[in-house]
């Protein structure tokens, strides 16, 4: 002690309890580009005085178990593979699907572009349609690898195309098995053939009882988490010597020719989870050019929640689900100078506008202006980039018509280029009450309405969505300002009656067209073509909280 020396350590430091995904690649200087791998944490060969980082190589090792009497290990584990892929991997290079009968904590990843969707257990047919998509991807791979000894890997090695690989994760499989134990059989099919073609599977489950024995053979890789005693870890390893997990969340063993002791990793710390997950995800959809493909269902109630992977942006803002191909629908802002959302009253389309408005909020570099003028939106708060008025529309209107002229000064000044705008922050104003607001605007203000609008169908700096019902726009269509703007084949209707009425013009008047819609349905008209659409809707649903 005198002489401050200190014996050097037989054995290296154990793995702490609490690793975290980024810090272990930070650590190890981790980066694997050249395939799909995914950061699981730490393993410990004390033998060996050998400690190093636990990665999955989805190529080489193909489908997974994860074995654990704790749901939550089992999820730690299974949370850590998702946040490893979709912080290190584009969606063109891996497509994930998560069946989660667990606590549904996954949850947190469902909007990360590389994640096509997660199905809960209450969602039968969206089971079913996953199943079916997954089974479909087998057959389209076969075909389009039939030239390159039919795999995946000498695809992508020789074609010079690229393919994402798609892996499918079962949460809790316990449970999954109790509710539909008719899907086993198909899924033998499915772990069997789908390495060959680059889609595999992960399962999490309780323990090796757990699986049908003809799937269980389909996995050639096995981690053992938590469980009750040393023999349940010999059952699924064989012989561990005296290796023995330690008592801690996310220990356990695995084989890689010896046995080896791991450390999972928390895929962030647990007390800021949910927020980094949101920023993440922010980050990554900006980024992405491609999303994974999700699973295509008709909702009970389509929320924003669920088309929101298609939000990327004011050219591409979702407004339902296609009734025929179950695609969410978009509608282009940014290439319509103005666009018409209208019915046939507005009590039909007050279950939309709320969230369509909303959905702006979540649009960065974007300026919103609502103008209420039929005091439709309940106590409105201004929030981030959108503004509200119920007032002062005379003020708006000229502030905003100053503004354009300015820009059209700058305009002309630069011979007619419309890049010297590229940089400008883009407006969106939404106007609620074409006609109320024009009653309310003074005879100045409302001249400076028509040159406003005159002026941005020119310049595109500002993009309009007037909101009203059909019999306004019927009344102000061969307005100067209405026809400076306006494409009357191309708007949103929502609700009956878009056959009789002529101010959005159709192509052709079908039966169909004629027949009442459900309760929550429109149409989106691009260039006369009406496709018949479920709109977007708040959690309360179509009829809202007040319907009585």
């Amino acid at each position: 002690e005198k002489e401050h020396l200190k014996a050097r350590n037989l054995w290296m430091d154990a793995i702490p309890g609490d690793i975290y995904v980024d810090d272990i690649i930070k650590k190890y200087n981790y980066n694997n580009q050249n395939s799909v791998t995914a950061v699981l944490g730490e393993y410990d060969a004390p033998s060996k005085q050998y400690q190093d980082i636990l990665t999955l190589t989805f190529n080489d090792e193909g489908n997974t178990l994860v074995y654990g009497v704790s749901g939550t290990n089992r999820e730690m584990f299974v949370s850590s593979i998702v946040y490893s892929l979709c912080t290190n991997y584009t969606s063109e290079n891996v497509n994930l699907y998560v069946i989660d009968f667990g606590s549904e904590s996954l949850r947190l990843y469902e909007r990360f572009p590389q994640v096509g969707d997660i199905v809960y257990s209450t969602e039968k047919d969206k089971l079913l349609k996953l199943i079916s998509l997954i089974n479909d991807e087998i057959t389209k791979r076969k075909k389009l690898f039939a030239d390159y000894n039919g795999e995946y890997k000498n695809y992508i090695k020789n074609s010079g195309q690229k393919i994402p690989l798609k892996i499918v994760i079962i949460n809790n499989y316990d449970s999954f098995k109790e509710s539909y134990s008719q899907l086993e059989e198909i899924l033998v099919k499915l772990t069997r053939e789908g390495e060959r073609y680059g889609i595999l599977f992960v399962i999490a489950a309780t323990n090796s009882h757990s699986l049908f024995s003809k799937i269980e053979r389909n996995f050639h890789h096995t981690f053992v988490l938590d469980m009750p005693d040393k023999s349940d870890y010999i059952d699924i390893l064989g012989k561990i010597g005296n290796v023995y997990p330690a008592s801690f969340d996310g220990r356990g063993l695995y084989r890689n020719e010896e046995v080896y002791e791991f450390q999972t990793a928390h895929a962030y710390n647990p007390d800021s989870l949910s927020e980094h997950i949101v920023s993440v995800c922010e980050k990554l959809k900006e980024e992405a050019t491609y999303f994974a493909e999700p699973v295509r269902i008709l909702p009970e109630i389509v929320t924003t929640d669920y088309t929101n992977s298609k939000l990327r942006g004011i050219h591409s803002v979702p407004i339902g689900v296609n009734k025929n191909t179950l695609d969410i629908t978009t509608w282009d802002f940014k290439n319509n100078a103005a666009t018409m959302i209208t019915g046939l009253e507005f009590e039909n389309m007050n279950f939309f506008i709320k969230p369509f408005i909303d959905e702006f909020k979540e649009i960065k570099n974007l300026t919103v202006l609502v103008l209420d003028a039929v005091d439709i939106l309940n106590n409105p708060v201004n929030e981030g980039n959108t503004f509200y008025y119920k007032t002062d529309f005379n003020k708006v209107v000229n502030s905003l018509n100053t503004t354009v002229e300015k820009q059209k000064e700058i305009f002309t000044k630069n011979n007619y280029n419309k890049a010297i705008f590229d940089n400008v922050k883009p407006v969106v104003c939404i106007i609620l009450g074409v006609d109320n607001l024009l009653l309310k605007l003074n005879p100045e203000a409302k001249n400076n309405y028509s040159k406003l609008i005159e002026n941005t169908s020119l310049l595109q700096t500002i993009k309009f969505i007037f909101i009203d019902t059909i019999d306004i726009f019927k009344k102000v269509e061969y307005d100067n300002w209405y026809k400076a703007i306006m494409k009357n084949n191309q708007g949103i209707w929502i609700g009956n009656g878009i056959a009789e009425q002529y101010t959005l013009k159709l192509s052709k008047i079908t039966r169909e067209l004629q027949e009442d819609v459900e309760l929550g349905f429109g149409y989106v008209v691009r260039r006369g073509i009406s496709v018949l659409t479920k709109m977007i809707t708040s959690e309360s649903g179509y009829k809202g909280d007040n319907y009585e």
